[in-house]
């Protein structure tokens, strides 16, 4: 059947003279099909010329498919249509024949048939070439399709791992590896659709510009916005993954940060149990002199450590803060919580240290007692009828009987605040102490009765020179006052907290009664002294010069005591009253001073004084104006007071200023 169209030239026409138009005639039609894939071909003639073309093509030739099952049967239709139509060369062959009937029934010359036969075999050879091309361009196709389909698959599998929260081999791997592996895949299908371009460039270049029909009309713009659609669809999803990896790279970091955090964590809890079961292993313990000492010791340790815990702890909770995940904010309840348990057991441990300390003062307060009653009891044992040795055996009983009350004071208090500790060997102590001075009291008495029962002359006697006694008697106290300024040294104030503050106060009212207890025997000597002007002016001199060294320390002493217990006091107004009453009694303390006395910033009685010399009036004119500064600025009066307290009276430091 013969059918007439108007085409494009497929093969290269043979011209006889000049090229030009003329209208076509079908001599023949050539089909295969498979699928759907159909190919049609058709020998055409018009005037002189000969021509095959590509009358159908199904689907484009530019067609690259669009999944790999698609490819796959366009692959195989595609090779299929190309057997059959190798198998059709008898068509060819006839198609031959019929252009040598032409040549014959026109005239034509030979090699003008020549011409026509080679353009028909070069149309076919063309032809099959670019069917050719077109298998090569499915392979290439079917690469990408398949690279494409993998690395989609991949950035899939990681992202529904990602979503699951589940382990997986991919999971398992580090975020860094896995991101390398994504880069490099997206990188190869990129690559593979480069090249799958490109060859679609050549394909238009080497066919398209030679063969073209109106079935197989260029569909390479459609082609590539495929492609590029497919590789930006790539892109977003792997640009996606990897920051889905970038984020678990940055939770693993946190997660790790927050593991780290709470094995230190762990580890301080367990240093803290390890302290308590200490704590309360040594509790079990009497607490003797030598193993007090031990427990000191030990308790400073555990403060020491305590204080290393809680910059442990501050630094933890930096270090997670910082961190945004439940884990890290679970971490940060359980820091706060144990704290708040530490704070609890560090006070516990304090008291408990502090309870020792006070336990160390009374065993050193029996002790110095059972130094002085031994001295007593030296003195009392002086033979009877030795000139100026006999001691008096009333004030020897007054003091006997003050020995234990300082030491049976604290032990008092001790009992009360023990702190879950045994005393029990400090209170067996101070009970042995009291059974000793009341033992000694009672040779006294018995002595005192064997003294009535001797003659008026031995009597005389034994009263006739009562200097050397008066030496002992001087050094005995100057030595109690030193002993005692240097001891003051040890107790401050190194916590603002009311219960350290009465204990301070509990420990300087011992000395000040103690102090009064003294003060009977200081009268006493100063009597005995009146008494010896018939001893000549040297005898008197020494004495009043070693009385005049006695009375300074004496006053200074009290001075001391006088100054450390009104500031504690007043301190401890300060912590308890709010600040109106602070204010109202530093303005009333002001008011009330007595100016016969030696004014002091608080308002501390003081003994009546000597004669001050004029810098002393000086230091008290300054004192006064501090007084008067100290509504203004406290701080200012308080550290006037510290270098006052230093450098004029030489008083011991009462507690650690700056913490004031």
């Amino acid at each position: 059947m013969e059918q007439d169209t108007e085409m494009e030239v497929l093969v290269p026409r043979v011209q006889q003279q000049v090229q030009r138009r003329v209208r076509a005639s079908t001599t023949s039609v050539i089909a295969a099909h498979s699928g759907n894939t159909r190919i049609v071909v058709a020998v055409l003639t018009h005037g002189d010329e000969l021509e095959l073309r590509l009358q159908e093509m199904q689907p484009s030739l530019l067609h690259v498919g669009n999944s790999l099952e698609e490819i796959l049967e366009l692959q195989m239709d595609l090779n299929e249509c190309l057997v059959k139509l190798q198998s059709k060369e008898m068509e060819i062959e006839q198609a031959l024949a019929q252009s040598d009937e032409l040549v014959v029934r026109q005239g034509i010359e030979p090699q003008l048939h020549m011409a026509m036969a080679d353009s028909l075999g070069k149309a076919w050879m063309i032809f099959y070439d670019m069917l050719s091309a077109r298998v090569n361009l499915l392979e290439y196709s079917f690469f990408f399709r398949q690279q494409y389909s993998k690395c989609t698959e991949f950035f899939d599998k990681i992202l529904n791992d990602a979503k699951k929260g589940g382990s997986s081999e991919d999971e398992n791997r580090d975020s860094p590896s896995l991101i390398k592996e994504v880069l490099e895949r997206f990188k190869e299908t990129l690559m593979g659709s480069h090249s799958l371009i490109d060859l679609l460039e050549r394909f238009t270049s080497e066919h398209l510009s030679k063969v073209t029909t109106l079935s197989a009309f260029p569909a390479k713009e459609q082609a590539v916005n495929s492609i590029t659609s497919l590789i930006e669809n790539l892109s977003d999803k792997r640009r996606h993954v990897v920051q889905q990896l970038a984020q678990r790279q940055s939770s693993i970091h946190h997660d790790a940060i927050v593991t780290r955090a709470r094995l230190e964590f762990h580890q301080l809890m367990k240093l803290h149990e390890d302290m308590e079961q200490r704590s309360k292993s040594m509790a079990t313990f009497p607490v003797t002199r030598e193993y007090g000492r031990e427990m000191l010791k030990e308790y400073e340790k555990i403060l020491n450590t305590v204080q290393v815990m809680e910059d442990s702890l501050t630094r933890l909770k930096a270090r997670v803060s910082n961190q945004s995940t439940s884990s890290a904010l679970q971490l940060l309840e359980e820091i706060s919580t144990f704290e708040t348990f530490l704070v609890s057991s560090q006070i516990t441990w304090e008291k408990q240290s502090y309870v020792l300390d006070l336990c160390m003062d009374g065993y050193s307060l029996v002790e110095t007692a059972h130094t002085d009653l031994e001295d007593l009891v030296r003195r009392m044992q002086r033979p009877i009828y030795r000139r100026g040795s006999s001691p008096k055996l009333d004030e020897l009983l007054r003091e006997i009987i003050s020995l234990p009350k300082s030491a049976t004071k604290q032990s008092m208090f001790l009992a009360e605040n023990s702190a879950h500790l045994d005393i029990g060997p400090l209170l067996n102590a101070v009970s042995h102490l009291q059974d000793e001075c009341q033992e000694t009291s009672q040779q006294v008495v018995k002595r005192q009765e064997d003294l009535l029962m001797l003659g008026p002359e031995d009597q005389d006697v034994e009263m006739s020179g009562p200097t050397e006694e008066i030496h002992i008697s001087c050094r005995e106290l100057l030595r109690w006052i030193n002993d005692t300024l240097h001891n003051l040294q040890k107790y401050e104030i190194k916590q603002n907290d009311p219960m350290t503050i009465e204990s301070f106060l509990n420990k300087h009212h011992l000395l000040m009664e103690e102090l009064g207890i003294r003060q009977a025997q200081l009268d006493h000597t100063v009597q005995q002294i009146g008494q010896l002007q018939h001893h000549g002016y040297e005898v008197t001199n020494e004495l009043m010069q070693e009385l005049q060294v006695l009375m300074d320390r004496w006053n200074l002493l009290s001075e001391t005591l006088s100054f450390r217990t009104g500031t504690a006091l007043h301190l401890l107004q300060l912590l308890t009253l709010p600040l109106e009453a602070k204010q109202q009694s530093f303005q009333e303390s002001h008011q009330e001073h007595d100016h016969n006395m030696h004014s002091l910033p608080f308002n501390i009685p003081v003994p009546p004084q000597p004669t001050k010399t004029e810098d002393q009036l000086n230091t008290t004119d300054r004192l006064e104006n501090l007084t008067a500064d100290l509504l203004d600025n406290l701080e200012t009066v308080t550290t006037n007071i510290q270098n006052y307290c230093a450098c004029v009276l030489e008083v011991p430091c009462l507690f650690e200023w700056s913490k004031f």
